[in-house]
């Protein structure tokens, strides 16, 4: 597995890549339902991707999955960088 964090054309990238199993196409369609899960009955609650979903978008950002199944995934999220600075006030 491997993890690469970069900045493009204003954009900050997170990409994970894998060489596991890979996913199907019917698979990366469903991925976001709530409670949609590949592990067996009682092992997962399929939420995981539908709070990375959540998260993503909430910062403006996107994510791009690419599967081949038998080869590996890579999944990209792209944020858009911030033209402020956030300031914290301490009292």
């Amino acid at each position: 597995m491997s993890v690469a964090v970069y900045e493009l054309e204003q954009h900050i990238y997170i990409d994970v890549e894998d060489n596991g199993a890979g996913m199907s196409e019917e698979t990366i369609a469903k991925i976001y339902d709530p409670f949609y899960t590949t592990k067996p009955v009682g092992e997962g609650t399929g939420m995981g991707m539908t709070m990375v979903y959540a998260i993503v978008h909430e910062h403006q950002g996107c994510i791009d999955i690419q599967s081949t199944e038998g080869m590996g995934t890579r999944i990209s999220c792209v944020f858009p960088v911030q033209s402020q600075v956030r300031k914290t006030v301490t009292s």
